[in-house]
């Protein structure tokens, strides 16, 4: 049986309000339905539709919508509607609080996007992120992503890009990804060796029904023959792109297939 937060002791409510987050803080006073529920901290909250927050020249920075940057208060809680970006960033810049209500985008560009990064990111930003993009460059890539560590942290993405960026293995990412909603992963490659050693059949029963993938592969012609040669063994050419269980797109000439039937 629920408790009214708001009869609790004067004392108890105000050590409830040192030991909670500034999140936390914002949810019992929604909840009680008054700002007064953890005194003497009333917390107050920003909510944009856009928010990026980024190192740059070694200053940390927030842009809200289309304001321009302004330097960084920690002490904020933002709450975003639509759009976070998190640009340039390591573990030890997120010290800000993120409040979802609705369903996020969330795009992590140029971060040092390992293990204990994507967790920490999920878990400032709880809930409703689900669509997430990672971007890197080959000059910044520190490690490759965990796609595992991805699905895990997030396990209500539906759309995972991966842009000049690939997962450590595909292999040991097959064990316990059956349970995600993720719906559509695309990546972006420059060379054949990204997947040459990748088993579609075994990656795609780990999906759940109704995955679709989308390789974008923007090389020269001997290495698209090779790719072609690669899904050959996977896959057999589609005509609908609605019921395809994989798209090759090169140069922006489309390519359906579906998952052979072994």
């Amino acid at each position: 049986m629920p408790y009214p937060i708001a009869d609790l002791p004067y004392g108890l409510r105000c050590r409830l309000g040192e030991l909670a987050t500034r999140a936390e803080r914002y949810r019992l006073q929604v909840a009680a339905g008054c700002k007064d529920i953890c005194p003497p901290q009333l917390q107050t909250i920003k909510t944009v539709k856009k928010l990026e927050i980024a190192r740059r020249n070694n200053a940390m920075l927030v842009q809200f919508d289309l304001d321009l940057e302004q330097p960084l208060d920690n002490s904020m809680l933002f709450q975003c509607n639509k759009t976070l970006i998190f640009y340039g960033l390591n573990e030890n810049d997120l010290m800000v609080e993120v409040v979802t209500q609705q369903s996020t985008f969330l795009y992590i560009y140029f971060c040092n996007s390992t293990p204990a990064f994507i967790r920490k990111v999920a878990s400032v930003t709880p809930g409703n992120v689900k669509k997430l993009s990672i971007k890197d460059d080959k000059s910044t890539i520190s490690t490759p992503i965990c796609l595992t560590a991805v699905l895990t942290a997030f396990p209500n993405i539906e759309v995972l890009d991966l842009l000049v960026i690939l997962p450590a293995s595909w292999v040991s990412d097959l064990q316990s990804n059956n349970t995600t909603k993720l719906q559509v992963l695309n990546i972006r490659i420059d060379d054949v060796d990204a997947i040459r050693d990748m088993n579609f059949k075994q990656f795609f029963e780990k999906r759940a029904e109704g995955f679709k993938m989308v390789l974008r592969f923007h090389h020269h012609s001997a290495g698209l023959s090779e790719l072609k040669t690669i899904l050959s063994q996977y896959f057999e050419p589609s005509y609908d792109e609605h019921t395809a269980d994989f798209e090759l797109d090169c140069y922006n000439d489309n390519k359906y297939y579906k998952l052979k039937r072994f």
